[in-house]
């Protein structure tokens, strides 16, 4: 197989002329500096620092103001907030009854079992609730 050089002219037709003769039916190969740096897939690269930080916004500006961070920081809020409201819902039930368990907190919740259980054990970790009992009988109450 023949090496080609990138800077030979390629015929387009089965006829092999010569290379050199102003032949319309023959390319040019060789790549203009406009268009090898324009195709060549590597970003442009600033020549210095200070070229950089003046000509591109800093990332987290970019973030924030961009539609789906906007987006994503209002559904974490509602999120925040839902859980928050139901921490608060489970200690309102634990001062009025004395105390709750994982499937009481699960039905008055609706949430599933595990859910129920990282509430429970975020109340415990935060100081608000005790936990009681051993693995089959745990329950929460109030510290006291």
């Amino acid at each position: 197989m023949e090496d080609i050089n990138v800077n030979d002219q390629i015929p387009i037709s089965n006829d092999q002329s010569n290379p050199n003769d102003q032949n319309p039916n023959v390319i040019d190969a060789t790549p203009s500096d406009d268009l090898a740096q324009k195709n060549s897939g590597m970003p442009d690269i600033p020549q210095t620092p200070n070229e950089t930080a003046a000509s591109q916004p800093s990332l987290e500006i970019v973030k924030k103001q961009s539609p789906l961070f906007t987006f994503l920081e209002k559904f974490r809020q509602a999120i925040r907030i839902r859980k928050e409201k139901r921490l608060d819902k489970i200690i309102q039930f634990v001062s009025a009854k004395g105390q709750i368990t994982n499937d009481k907190a699960e039905k008055l919740l609706r949430v599933s079992d595990k859910t129920a259980e990282r509430y429970l054990s975020e109340l415990v970790k935060q100081g608000k609730l005790s936990k009681i009992g051993s693995t089959s009988q745990i329950r929460y109450e109030l510290p006291g």
